[in-house]
């Protein structure tokens, strides 16, 4: 009989904080190409992508009450900044 791997609700959420600050553009890339083949060190436990995906919704409360505190004093003046970035000149 094969041990069901299990990953614990801080695990996921520190390994959802990575990717925003990883620079990927895919969560799934970010999973499969960098998680999955470097990080077994800090997750023994680590899950299938699929198993994975299916574990975030669990965690998503607890990532706002996380997160939540750390976001500042809300001023009432918001901003956006726009630049173009050109990709070729044709």
């Amino acid at each position: 009989m094969k041990l069901q791997r299990r990953l614990a609700s801080s695990e996921v959420m520190a390994i959802c904080a990575v990717f925003h600050l990883s620079g990927y553009r895919t969560f799934k890339w970010f999973y499969q190409k960098l998680v999955l083949k470097n990080y077994h060190k800090f997750f023994p436990n680590i899950v299938s992508y699929n198993h994975f995906v299916e574990l975030m919704p669990y965690t998503a409360l607890p990532m706002v009450f996380f997160a939540h505190p750390r976001c500042g004093e809300y001023t009432g003046i918001s901003f956006t900044g726009f630049t173009t970035i050109d990709v070729c000149d044709i």
